[in-house]
This record gives structure tokens, C-alpha cells and sequence, in this order.
């Protein structure tokens, strides 16, 4: 994501003005890492799926140190999808395809500024044999341009991925393993863009560039007219971090960019020379400098790319892509993969799955778990949204292919799991402070809540609970960022404590309820880690940040001189990390890995018997065993690990003689 700061575009934002054409932005700040935590935070399963990228892109990178791989050269079919709610905005086919040369010319070393790298780093440009093409075949095996324009009401998107959603006023991807989607559309707050690393869902897959930082002709934009801000997002999608790693002197997991302290911006002097290098090499792809001075990628950066592509990479299927050739018509009709749910609430979900090539339509069938009877739908997209379901209750839905004619209907999907959390109805006690007129809490951030309060002289108490729930995973860290107001020329020493209701009982008052204590005299940010108990209620809760004067709350009720109190709402979820079900029976693991204790989640058809839990270690010895009656749901049950080597273990769960396994890492 990257980020626009002017005070044009914020004046214009602030008065609800849409940019028909933008303006020249002051200084580029990617947030494709913002992105990432976002994601981390919906989906505990990211991290170690991405880990496990990152092991195979090392095995890679090692083998072409050994002379036992060498790097090959894919094209990447690319669907660029127009949104537009404006004629601006509806960028022309010339500038999308001067766009796809752009990036050609980029990925290809055939950049007409090569020539400008300076002879420091000339030796380690690389040509990192990566190509682009509009694709010429829809997922359907129809001809297409490779070029979508979807007309919305939406006045501009943010980086919540909605733009990549047709049932929010932006458009579906198509099947991310054989396709590079990019969104084109207007995008609000200052943003240039965004990108996701693999790893990732399918359906939010991709890029998303502001139109006016698109291409280099039409309405694209100086200084970033030259189509850099999608080279560099591209960059982000085939896992290239930024060059200095999002830390001063950090690390961007390449061997040949020198280290350096942050970012560079706009066209810095050659030499450059921070963290004791000769220089920066600040015209690199992966830095935030203009368009016009930002030139080459690395040889270990191409190598990094190369790896998503050789055998066990995760975008190894475009190597065997004829989208950009062609029509290909599918011939027979495949059950659909990558079934996910997302926006779980007490009553309802959004489930979604992958597309499938010739499909028509979907079936969609779902229940709760251990129910007799299935629940039918259909839908023409690749994401449906249940409603009237029961709280705290397990559900599994299967998805099938309808592609009609010859090919006729797949077989339903294996079953996909999710649990609706639990409806609150908890009455909390008051707190307040009688007067804001000094100090006040000027934000308060945490998951997906970002508030920003009403500043002085506002209410002692106010209630933000209406604000949409920050979701959070049990067994899961999460960062609270917050701040204090003063007024002009005050600062006093302000005492915080924020409280979380783990088990939804209507007060802060049972151990570990009070996850923060801390005083500071700052007026920048402070941030705090907290970590959800794996043992916490599942569904609604409740959260209160506490800033009181001279001495800290001895209480979270009640009222007090000086400072303010803020409540937010949670929707605590459970974790999904190592899920697996025996029929009507689904189990997960939580954390994974571990290092201390792991605990074990599980609900219980009725139709299977009495159901044995073993952990054994990877020969098959029986390290622990238990047993639970069927009919039962656990929760938090924990599983001895105190005293194991670090290494892989299984959980196995037996029934009725079937055998499913949880996979345990232990660190």
C-alpha cells in the first residue's frame, strides 16, 4: 500500500471531494506491510504458511549457489480489473498496456535508465527473466483482452480489499494460480497502492494501483508517471520486501542489496553511504524514491522471485500457464478448491472458494455440524453470504462446480469449517473521568479498531462500541497503539490500564483481565502487546482503555478527576491453525507452534463413538493419550508437551476407525 502525503490531497479528502484526476503526490510510503500484519491478524495460519515459503525460497537460493538450479523464465498472464465511478478514472487499453511494458522493460533489464545504475552496483542488475501479458483466455477457456471495467458507485476504495469483492462495488478476482490480478480504481486516504505477498488468500490475491499512478501515459501522474508504483508492488506480490527491511538497518532477506538506515525518497545523490555502507542503492525497484530515479532489481532479488516458480514454489503453476495464449477449452469440470470463511459473526459468515475454468454458476450446501439435513444455495460468484445462522455453533459448508453442456457438474467439495461466535449481552460497569480540559485520549488502535477520539473538552466516558469489532484470535499477539492529548503548552505524567473481558462475564475484574499498566508524560504513540488467552470466550466482548492523572486506577469503574475512558467492542475468534475433522467432527490446535502448552479444540457429532486423542512423535511413539465421549465440545484442553525436544509431532484423533492428524510443531 502505498500512501500519498500533500495537503491538496488531504484537504480534498477531508471535504469528501472524489480525485477525477490526482494530485502530484509530495512523498511515496508504501503500507504493503500494514497489509500484511492486517492479514496475520485475520488468518493466525499465514505466518506459518509463509515460513514455509520462505524455507522452500532458501533451498532454492542455495541450490543456484551450488550450480544445482538455475533460474528459468516465466510470463505471468495479467487481468487488470478498470473500477471506475468516473470517465477519468476509466483508464484507456493504451495506458494499461504501456503499463504491462513498463513492466517488461523493469523486469527484463531492458528499462531504458538502465544505463543510469551507477558502476557500484551495474554489476549486480539483474534480468530477472520474469514476463507479463494482458491474457488472452478467461478462466471460462473464452477469449478475452485481459482487461475488466467494472462501473461502481463507490467513490474511492480503501486497503481493506473491497475493491476485490463485486458484492462490495468492486469486481471478483479470477483464479489466482493461474492469473496476476490487478485492481485499477480510485483509491481514497492518500493511497498509491497495495500489494499481497503469496501465501495469502486467493480471493484478495494481487495488486491494487491508484489510477493515476498507472502506466506512463493518459492520467498517470508526475512523479510517478512512469509506472514504477506497480514495478514495485509487483515486486511485493513475487515476496520482495523493502530494501531496508521496515527497520533501521533492517534486513530484506536479500544478500546483495547493501543495508541501509530507511527509506529514500524522491532522487537522492549518488553516493548515499548509511549503516556504514559505500552507498544506498536507492534506485532500486524496492525503495520509495520517483519513478524517474528508481531503476534496477538486484540479482539476489530476481533469484528470490525465480524461487516462487521452481518446484514447491507456491506460484509454480505459471509456469505451466496457456492463458496467454488462446482460447483452451476446459474439458472436464473441476471441484472447486481454496474453500475459506471470513466475517463471522453470531449469525452469519462469508464463505468463498477458488474459481473453476468452464464454470457457470456454484451449488453451495451447508449445516451445522452433526445436522442430518443440508442447507442449499447457488451463487454466480465465488463467494456467498450466509445469515440466520445459531451462535456458537459449528458449521461446515462443501461448494460444486456447475458448468453445464458436456461437461455437466463436479462433485461437492470436502467440507470447509467454521463456528459462529457468541451473542453478548453483557452490562458493563460505568467509568469516566470529570474532566477532559487538560488531557484526553487522542487515539486508541487495536486489531482492526483505528479511532481517533474528539479531543478536548469531549465526554469523560464515550462509547465507541458501535464501531465495527476488532476480531482476534485466541492464542494470538496483537499490537495496541494509543496517545494522549494535551492542551497547548501542558504535559503531565497520565497513567493507562486497558482491560479485556477474555470470558465475557460483563467485567474487567478476573485474572489477566487487566492486560496493560503503564504511565508515560509522551504525547507521541505508545504501544503495548496483548496477547488473547487461548482460553478466552469465543464471541462478542469488550474492551476499555483507562487514562487517569497523577496515580494509576486501582479500579476499572468508576469515576475520577482527570483523563477519559474509552470502550470498543472484540469478536473473539478461534484459533485455525491445524484443522482437521473426522465426519461430523472438528478439531484445531492452538498455538501452533508451541513452545510451553498447546491446547486442544474440538466439537463432536453424534454419530461417532467414544473418540481417543494420542500425541506420538514423528516414528509413531505414544507420548500422551486421553479419550472423550462423542456428543462432547472441548474447549482449551491442554495437551502436555513440558520437556519435548523442539521438532515436528502428531495429534492423532481416532473414531469408529478412521484416523485423522494434527500436525504440532514444537519450537
Amino acid at each position: 500500500m502505498l500512501k500519498l502525503y500533500s495537503i491538496a490531497a488531504a484537504s480534498m479528502i477531508l471535504l469528501g471531494t472524489t480525485w477525477a484526476s490526482a494530485q502530484a503526490p509530495q512523498k511515496r510510503n508504501c503500507g504493503t506491510m500494514e497489509a500484511q500484519a492486517r492479514l496475520e491478524a485475520e488468518n493466525p495460519e499465514l505466518k506459518a504458511k509463509q515460513a514455509e515459503i520462505e524455507a522452500q525460497t532458501s533451498r532454492y537460493i542455495a541450490g543456484m549457489a551450488a550450480g544445482r538450479v538455475e533460474a528459468g523464465a516465466v510470463t505471468i498472464p495479467v487481468v487488470v480489473h478498470v473500477v471506475y465511478r468516473l470517465a477519468a478514472q476509466n483508464i484507456s487499453d493504451a495506458q494499461i498496456l504501456s503499463q504491462i511494458n513498463t513492466l517488461n522493460a523493469d523486469y527484463s533489464k531492458t528499462n531504458a535508465d538502465a544505463s543510469l545504475i551507477p558502476s557500484l552496483f551495474a554489476p549486480l542488475a539483474a534480468n530477472s527473466g520474469i514476463a507479463f501479458c494482458l491474457a488472452k483466455t478467461s478462466p471460462t477457456g473464452a477469449a478475452t483482452t485481459g482487461i475488466i471495467r467494472k462501473s461502481t458507485t463507490v467513490t474511492s476504495f480503501s486497503s481493506n480489499d473491497a475493491v476485490k469483492r463485486s458484492a462490495n462495488g468492486g469486481d471478483d478476482a479470477w483464479d489466482a494460480s493461474k492469473y496476476l490480478n490487478i485492481w485499477v480504481c480510485n483509491l481514497g486516504g492518500g493511497l498509491l497502492g497495495y500489494a499481497q505477498f503469496p501465501g495469502g488468500a486467493a480471493s484478495t490475491d494481487g495488486v491494487v494501483i491508484l489510477f493515476s499512478a498507472f502506466g506512463n501515459s493518459g492520467s498517470a501522474n508526475a512523479p510517478y508517471n512512469i509506472g514504477r508504483t506497480a514495478t514495485h508492488e509487483v515486486g511485493h506480490w513475487l515476496n520482495l520486501r523493502h530494501i531496508w527491511g521496515d527497520a533501521s538497518c533492517g534486513n530484506d532477506q536479500v544478500n546483495d542489496t547493501p543495508t541501509q538506515s530507511t527509506a529514500n525518497y524522491g532522487c537522492p545523490s549518488f553516493p548515499k553511504s548509511t549503516c556504514s555502507n559505500t552507498s544506498d542503492m536507492f534506485m532500486n525497484y524496492m525503495d520509495y524514491t520517483d519513478d524517474a530515479c528508481m531503476y534496477m532489481f538486484s540479482t539476489g532479488q530476481a533469484a528470490r522471485m525465480n524461487a516462487l516458480f521452481a518446484a514447491g514454489g507456491s506460484r509454480t503453476g505459471f509456469t505451466m500457464s496457456t492463458t496467454c495464449g488462446g482460447p483452451v477449452q476446459p474439458t472436464t469440470c473441476d471441484v472447486p478448491a481454496g474453500l475459506a470463511s471470513a466475517s463471522i459473526t453470531s449469525s452469519g459468515a462469508t464463505v468463498s472458494w477458488a474459481s473453476v475454468a468452464g464454470a457457470a454458476s456454484y451449488a453451495i450446501r451447508y449445516r451445522a455440524v452433526g445436522a442430518a439435513t443440508w442447507t442449499s444455495a447457488t451463487a454466480s460468484a465465488t463467494s456467498l453470504s450466509l445469515a440466520g445462522l445459531v451462535a456458537s455453533t459449528a458449521y461446515e459448508f462443501q461448494v460444486q462446480s456447475v458448468c453445464g453442456g458436456s461437461l455437466g457438474s463436479s462433485a461437492f467439495s470436502a467440507s470447509s469449517n467454521f463456528s459462529t461466535v457468541a451473542a453478548s449481552s453483557a452490562t458493563y460497569c460505568a467509568a469516566n473521568g470529570n474532566s477532559t480540559a487538560d488531557e484526553w485520549i487522542a487515539s486508541f488502535a487495536f486489531g482492526t479498531i483505528s479511532n481517533a477520539s474528539t479531543g478536548q473538552n469531549s465526554a469523560g466516558y464515550q462509547d465507541f462500541t458501535s464501531l465495527a469489532a476488532a476480531s482476534v484470535t485466541r492464542g494470538s499477539s496483537y499490537t495496541a497503539t494509543y496517545k494522549t492529548g494535551f492542551r497547548s503548552g501542558y504535559s503531565s505524567r497520565e497513567y493507562y490500564q486497558i482491560y479485556a473481558d477474555w470470558n465475557a462475564d460483563g467485567d474487567f475484574a478476573d485474572a489477566g483481565e487487566t492486560v496493560v499498566s503503564r504511565s508515560s508524560t509522551s504525547a507521541n504513540n505508545l504501544t503495548s502487546t496483548i496477547t488473547v488467552p487461548i482460553t478466552a470466550t469465543v464471541g462478542a466482548t469488550r474492551v476499555r482503555i483507562l487514562m487517569k492523572y497523577g496515580t494509576v486506577a486501582t479500579s476499572s469503574c468508576g469515576s475520577f478527576s482527570y483523563g477519559q475512558v474509552e470502550d470498543y467492542k472484540l469478536n473473539i475468534v478461534a484459533a485455525r491453525a491445524s484443522s482437521a475433522g473426522i465426519g461430523q467432527f472438528v478439531a484445531s490446535l492452538a498455538p501452533n507452534p508451541a513452545s510451553e502448552t498447546v491446547y486442544l479444540n474440538a466439537a463432536f457429532g453424534r454419530e461417532q463413538s467414544k473418540v481417543a486423542i494420542r500425541l506420538v512423535d514423528m516414528q509413531g511413539k505414544a507420548l500422551w493419550s486421553s479419550s472423550l465421549e462423542a456428543g462432547q465440545r472441548i474447549e482449551a484442553m491442554p495437551i502436555p508437551i513440558a520437556g519435548l525436544r523442539a521438532g515436528l509431532y502428531m495429534v492423532q484423533l481416532v473414531a469408529d476407525g478412521a484416523t485423522k492428524v494434527l500436525k504440532l510443531r514444537i519450537d
